[in-house]
C-alpha cells in the first residue's frame, strides 16, 4: 500500500488485483524462493590457497590444466604503492 504521507490510496481493482495475487500461491520452485546455500570448499594441490576463494581459483586452474603464475614479490604485489 502507499504511505500514507503520499495521500494515495489504491482503487477497488488495484486492491482486488494485489488480493488475487496474494491468495494465489507463489511459484516455490522459482529460484528467489531457494534458499542459498553455501558451496562446498574444494581441495586443492596449490599450497598458496589461504582465503576460501583462492581454493575456488586454484581448483579451477588445477582443472584446466594450467600453472599458476610465480607469487608477486612485496614491491610488486603492493598496489597501494610505497608504505615509507
Amino acid at each position: 500500500m502507499p504511505p500514507e504521507s503520499t495521500h494515495k490510496t489504491l482503487s477497488k481493482r488495484e486492491i482486488a488485483i494485489l488480493a488475487q495475487w496474494i491468495e494465489t500461491a507463489p511459484n516455490t520452485d522459482a529460484w528467489e524462493f531457494i534458499e542459498p546455500l553455501r558451496p562446498k570448499v574444494p581441495s586443492t594441490k596449490s599450497t598458496r590457497a589461504q582465503e576460501r576463494h583462492d581454493h575456488f581459483v586454484y581448483q579451477r586452474i588445477e582443472s584446466e590444466g594450467i600453472a599458476p603464475a610465480a607469487e608477486a614479490d612485496k614491491e610488486n604485489a603492493d598496489l597501494a604503492g610505497p608504505h615509507d
